[in-house]
């Protein structure tokens, strides 16, 4: 086993790693230590042992295995198989395995010091001893977390990174308020609320859902806070990237051997408004029949239910390029290309251009369809009219508009408004 001045040892490389709570990377090297494995096959064993607390999130584990990789501590290959695209797999190097080791050794340190404490825990307990900190608690009149009050936000997963910062700052200075937060594609946010799922904030992709499916009688009204522009993202082996321009990308998608993706057009706006792109695209680029090439090369296993999903799909090597939003491709560091102005839906200048473009969606009751047409891309948030928190949720929306909320997501690539 190392020794304990490894351990301490600030400079090295593994210090970072050993002074980590969560066990994601001892985890990954304990996986790799068995066999070499693809990331979605380490994700299902991450999420199959029995010292995980929560489900793996597929992005956080590609990140980590990158960064791991960066430090030495695993490196990859591309492997072929037998059907599907070929997928990245990882192998623990020598450094890993001492690291490995070094975790190890300071588990069964952490052990020794728990049971310790455990220990004297029961031998207090036993003799009737109240904790301190909860005399401290009734002496202060601090809220237990049942008596704190909990405000739920429904809202697009596209604004997932920056909403669920915007509630931790919040949380921090309302330390009465508890916010839990889910995300799913907007319509299908707001076609949830219409079946009758709670809600005290809905934060959505669109104000056109709002208009449409939820005002006025499940939100009074609707208030946007930023807007975006649609990208392609790519990754280092994405087929044609080196090539890849704003003139010429819609050549690269129809190559052979590229696959791309986009979301869902019924259940999440980047869905429609990316398909209006393609739209705007065969006017701008003066090619006739374009919008239907790119669709026909975009089937059905290619469509995600909602655009952060789309990341997923693309660190995970599964196709070469994913429509999303620019904010979506900067919360994950994702390399792309910024379209024109004139087709990327970013523009209040080009609205008129924008409004050309149309898509047919589902409506409010099964059977009906809605024609959606084009327009600047704006985020909106609004309360629920039946919440039980009006104060709280008010509260959360003037953050949201304040100067430390568009802060936040500005940091996270939107641009408030």
């Amino acid at each position: 086993m190392p020794e304990r001045d490894d351990l301490d040892n600030e400079h090295s490389v593994y210090a970072a790693y050993l002074r980590g709570e969560r066990l994601l990377h001892p985890g990954l090297l304990l996986l790799l230590a068995r066999h070499p494995m693809h990331g979605y096959e380490l994700i299902q064993s991450l999420n199959q042992l029995s010292f995980t607390s929560e489900e793996c999130d597929p992005a956080t584990v590609y990140r980590n295995l990158r960064r791991m990789e960066e430090d030495g501590l695993v490196h990859s290959e591309w492997q072929a198989g037998e059907s599907g695209p070929a997928r990245r797999v990882y192998y623990l190097t020598a450094n890993g395995e001492h690291l490995l080791e070094m975790m190890a050794a300071n588990a069964q340190r952490r052990r020794e010091q728990l049971e310790a404490f455990l220990r004297l825990f029961t031998v207090i307990h036993s003799a009737g001893s109240i904790p301190a900190e909860n005399l401290r608690k009734e002496a202060e009149g601090e809220k237990s977390e049942s008596q704190k009050e909990a405000l739920h936000i429904l809202h697009a997963g596209a604004l997932r990174g920056p909403l669920k910062e915007c509630a931790r700052v919040f949380q921090e200075a309302h330390p009465g308020t508890v916010l839990t937060l889910q995300a799913a594609g907007s319509r299908e946010c707001a076609r949830r609320l219409r079946r009758g799922e709670q809600a005290d904030v809905i934060a959505l992709a669109d104000p056109a859902v709002f208009t449409e499916l939820l005002e006025p009688e499940i939100v009074s009204r609707c208030f946007v806070f930023a807007t975006d522009r649609i990208v392609l993202a790519f990754e280092e082996y994405s087929r044609g990237r080196d090539s890849l321009t704003e003139h010429n990308w819609m050549d690269i998608l129809l190559m052979n051997q590229v696959t791309y993706a986009r979301s869902d057009e019924n259940l999440d706006p980047c869905g429609y408004r990316t398909l209006m792109v393609w739209q705007l695209a065969e006017d701008f680029y003066h090619r006739p029949g374009l919008y239907d090439r790119l669709c026909a090369r975009c089937p059905r296993e290619r469509i995600a239910p909602k655009s952060i999903d789309l990341v997923e799909l693309l660190i995970q090597g599964r196709v070469d390029y994913v429509f999303v939003y620019s904010s979506v491709a900067a919360q994950f560091g994702l390399q792309h290309l910024t379209l024109p102005r004139e087709i990327d839906l970013s523009s209040p200048a080009f609205a008129q251009r924008y409004n050309a473009a149309t898509v047919t969606v589902e409506g409010r009751q099964p059977g009906e369809t809605v024609t959606l047409r084009g327009a600047p891309i704006e985020f909106a948030i609004g309360i629920h009219r039946q919440t039980r928190h009006p104060g709280p949720a008010q509260a959360f929306l003037d953050f949201v508009h304040g100067r430390a909320g568009q802060a936040i997501l500005e940091s996270y690539g939107l641009i408030p408004c």
